[in-house]
């Protein structure tokens, strides 16, 4: 397997995506899987395991042997990235667009992109299909929130505590202390003091809340919700996928399951709009 790291690619507004990029030996080119978060693909060092989040990239050397290039990208204002993190805003959205279509252009890729992840992973899926890049031809939704109000921040419109806590115990963290030590970064944007002075539905949420907006997604999904999730991601995840007008299939685990286990990449889902691309 072939490992690329600290790849900078720019975008629209000047701030430079980091990637790190995992392939097959060989020229390809390859179908492509794309995954993005705010938890530092640096992390990837670490042994798999549930307690870190950023596993929920899915099994990438088994992605990688089945023939799949692998793009994880720390997104806009966190790990190696440039800008500031602004937790699914438009900027960070319309990243999204320029990795995609960077990706395309790579010798390496058959130009055939597919978002792939779960929780942050599948929350950014979303909007990437929003978006509509035009190599992207499909999205593996697996398990995330399409409406951070409702589902961390003020369910049923009472103030939760669960948003600052994952913002200080899982993106702060893993940003100031990566597995490698490596350029540690600080994130001093308070995303949940940001939050407690939004206690309505307004403009904030509504940009970062990809269920406004899921209707305009025109590529295949394969959408996995996990029932043991039912108090942060499995309500809102459920509502976008009834709220889908694309092409798309639903499978609910009863917890939390490996990737590989449930997507089948010969599906015509994942084929659709990518002949002969395998």
């Amino acid at each position: 397997m072939i490992d690329e790291k600290d790849i900078m690619i720019p975008t629209r507004d000047g701030a430079r995506i980091a990637v790190r990029i995992y392939r097959p030996e060989g020229s390809g080119p390859f179908p492509t899987l794309y995954a993005t978060s705010p938890y530092r693909y640096d992390n990837n060092e670490l042994a798999p395991s549930p307690m870190f989040r950023w596993r929920e990239t899915g099994p990438i050397a088994w992605f990688v042997e089945q023939g799949y290039a692998y793009v994880h990208s720390d997104v806009r204002g966190t790990g190696m990235s440039e800008g500031e993190w602004g937790l699914l805003d438009r900027q960070e959205q319309e990243a999204h667009y320029d990795v995609i279509e960077w990706i395309a252009c790579q010798p390496w890729s058959n130009g055939k992109i597919g978002g792939i992840g779960q929780s942050y992973y599948c929350m950014s899926q979303w909007f990437m299909g929003i978006q509509k890049p035009p190599h992207l031809v499909c999205l593996g939704a697996y398990d995330g929130m399409s409406n951070p109000y409702l589902a961390a921040a003020y369910s049923g419109g009472i103030e939760k505590s669960w948003l600052s806590t994952w913002f200080d115990s899982s993106v702060r963290m893993a940003n100031q202390f990566p597995a490698n030590g490596a350029k540690p970064r600080a994130l001093p944007r308070d995303i949940g003091f940001e939050a407690m002075m939004h206690p309505l539905y307004d403009d904030y949420w509504r940009e970062r809340a990809a269920i406004e907006r899921v209707e305009e997604i025109d590529v295949p999904v394969f959408s996995v919700a996990c029932w043991a999730k039912q108090e942060l991601h499995l309500t809102t995840h459920l509502q976008a996928h009834d709220r889908l007008k694309c092409p798309k299939k639903l499978f609910i685990s009863a917890t939390p399951t490996n990737l590989t286990s449930v997507m089948d990449f010969n599906t015509p889902a994942f084929q659709a709009r990518a002949p002969n691309s395998g």
